[in-house]
């Protein structure tokens, strides 16, 4: 009966993916590489050359065999455990199922909405790796086989469009355990919105590991509200080459809201209209 495998953990998984380094070779060097090959050789050699000396080479061979395969076991382990982490693409899958599941589901108790009455469309996720000291603690990273960047922590802002005001929900999530903290809401209503614009600024953070290294300035959206106040939205941050499926396309969030800022003016224009 054939063995069967044990079905790893989908948060163990995840902890494999960026904790666990490739398996290297064993170094010849050591004292169980050395005294085991020694031990075998000399068996070899007392079992070849002297008369009725099995009884003393054969134990030899044995027990320098023993240590060898205590020797290259843990290679063989490691490397099994390496090769069983999941790849690159599962990995960025199941990050926007969570987000797509667990965050969004957390803004929307959060920001106190009706969930029936909101379509995919009235939701825009902007992610961004954290990788800079935070509430999560040691943030981790992985390079993919794609040259690009697989984080553990993320900031991830939402935007919900309902017909009158824009919702905004911010949290710091925390990819391998799921904990979410550093949560933050607001809201704006379309006619207080003055300008929405792409922009760059500077992040404000240093790279974990090295304190004395900012991130230095990333892509923006920048909302001017009308009391003179900006809101800003964090896009990318194209220094740390993370996987293109977390990606927002800047251009395409600053369109979608002119057009959506500029119907609700029109429709305000019109209804003040109407009552006159």
């Amino acid at each position: 009966m054939a063995k069967q495998e044990i079905e790893i953990p989908r948060k163990q998984q995840i902890i494999n993916y960026f904790t666990i380094e490739e398996a290297h070779q064993p170094s010849w060097k050591t004292r169980l590489f050395r005294t085991g090959i020694t031990l075998i050789l000399v068996g070899m050699f007392i079992s070849l050359y002297f008369k009725n000396s099995l009884v003393v080479g054969v134990p030899c061979i044995v027990v320098g065999s023993y240590l060898m395969a205590r020797w290259y076991r843990p290679y063989l382990r490691d490397k099994k455990l390496f090769l069983s982490r999941p790849n690159d693409e599962q990995i960025d899958n199941w990050l926007l199922e969570d987000l797509n599941v667990i965050i969004k589901k957390k803004s929307i108790d959060k920001l106190k909405l009706d969930e029936s009455v909101l379509n995919p469309e009235n939701f825009i996720m902007v992610p961004y790796p954290v990788f800079w000291k935070s509430s999560v603690g040691e943030p981790k990273r992985r390079e993919g086989a794609d040259g690009k960047y697989r984080y553990s922590v993320w900031n991830v802002q939402i935007l919900v469009l309902s017909k009158d005001y824009i919702s905004y929900y911010i949290c710091t999530f925390d990819f391998i355990s799921g904990n979410i903290t550093t949560e933050f809401t607001n809201e704006f209503f379309y006619s207080d919105i003055v300008s929405v614009k792409s922009d760059s600024d500077a992040l404000g953070h240093n790279l974990w590991g090295e304190e004395n290294k900012p991130v230095g300035n990333i892509p923006i959206m920048k909302l001017s509200i009308l009391s003179g106040d900006a809101f800003t939205i964090v896009t990318s941050i194209p220094q740390f080459k993370s996987s293109g499926k977390l990606i927002v396309n800047l251009d395409k969030v600053v369109q979608t809201l002119r057009i959506i800022i500029r119907k609700s003016r029109l429709d305000l224009y019109e209804n003040e209209n109407l009552t006159k």
